[in-house]
């Protein structure tokens, strides 16, 4: 949970790009964001306990992870993943199968991929939950405690082992993965 405060402090004090526009921003405004992240942070973490519940969570591939969402008809974090799917797909974004796990996606690709507002859902999540920036905390968090139960560095086989997983890279990498529409056969 430190970690979440810790984003949530950078995430605040980066959104005030002036040390006069951070003065002037009342005490009451920063708290009320600070309620409402952790608030659309605990949303998240409900979905994907829910789909963990369900007979869900991440596999040691994260392609079995991908076909298990394809194939859960019942949980809103299946949904909501692919629905992310089919917005990509009537937007013509994909990444070819050929390149799954790569870590040569552009900056403009993840935003892409990760970025849209759902357009669906609005009835399970507030207005301010409807993106993906949570997402990755809620991942980090899960993979931190099944590596504990594991007592080893939980991975996936995708992952090559020289990376660090504890970087921002890989964290990106795992909500990227995930999320991107995949195309296969061009």
């Amino acid at each position: 949970m430190n970690k979440v405060w810790f984003f949530l402090m950078m995430f605040l004090l980066s959104s005030c790009s002036t040390k006069k526009e951070f003065e002037e921003k009342s005490v009451d405004e920063i708290i009320k964001n600070i309620e409402q992240s952790i608030s659309c942070y605990s949303i998240w973490l409900d979905i994907y306990d829910n789909w963990e519940v369900e007979g869900g969570g991440l596999k040691a591939s994260l392609l079995a992870t991908r076909e298990q969402i394809l194939n859960d008809k019942k949980t809103l974090f299946s949904a909501i993943v692919r629905n992310n799917w089919l917005q990509q797909e009537a937007r013509d974004f994909y990444v070819n199968d050929s390149s799954f796990g790569h870590f040569s996606y552009s900056s403009e690709q993840f935003r892409e991929a990760t970025f849209p507002e759902l357009k669906v859902f609005h009835d399970k999540l507030p207005e301010g939950c409807r993106t993906y920036n949570m997402l990755t905390e809620v991942l980090w968090k899960k993979i931190t405690e099944l590596s504990k139960d594991r007592k080893d560095l939980f991975k996936f086989d995708e992952i090559s082992e020289d990376l660090r997983w504890e970087s921002p890279i890989v964290q990106n990498w795992t909500t990227f993965w995930l999320l991107v529409n995949i195309k296969s056969g061009e």
